[in-house]
């Protein structure tokens, strides 16, 4: 009687295992649900960049380009400097992700022109496109760093100052 039953228990152990069964058990709920409010931008950034010559930077100042996503708040995602051995001409190709978008039809890509107090790379025997990009200088920076003099970046005239300031387009072609 015992082995009896086993037999019929095991066939019933059998019958509960069906192909829908196994790729109910193989699909895994996530761990968080997705938000239908939320959403994620990707974007393939193609671009170039040809200033004129007489634009080249400057030491201690640097044209900086920033890219991001513009809505209620700016979301910065990569920034390009232009060095002196670049010639005001740059080219990229980047991709970039944005996650958590709460509103994916009231956002933009930012294109932003910017000065920084940062020292441009050293020109080398190396081609641009080998060359580490330049360190950028915050007022907590540690020793081995190099600090230009009068290193200013804001219009108050206070020194090592980190924030980045808007170069107009009509200041620019000055």
């Amino acid at each position: 009687p015992t082995s009896s039953s086993s037999s019929s228990s095991s066939e019933e152990e059998d019958h509960e295992v069906s192909p829908e069964d196994e790729s109910a058990e193989d699909s895994i709920p996530p761990l968080y649900p997705p938000r239908p409010d939320l959403w994620s931008v990707r974007v393939r950034l193609i671009s170039a960049v040809d200033l004129p010559p007489n634009l080249c930077p400057k030491q201690p100042l640097c044209p900086l380009f920033k890219f991001g996503l513009s809505g209620k708040r700016t979301l910065v995602s990569s920034c390009k400097i232009l060095s002196k051995q670049c010639n005001g001409a740059m080219e990229w190709h980047e991709e970039m992700r944005w996650d958590n978008i709460v509103d994916p039809l009231n956002t933009s890509l930012a294109v932003e022109l910017a000065t920084r107090a940062v020292l441009p790379p050293v020109c080398s025997e190396l081609p641009i496109s080998a060359q580490p990009a330049p360190p950028l200088l915050r007022s907590s920076s540690t020793s081995t760093s190099r600090t230009a003099p009068n290193a200013t970046t804001s219009t108050t005239g206070t020194e090592d100052s980190t924030e980045d300031q808007p170069m107009g387009f009509l200041k620019l072609w000055r």
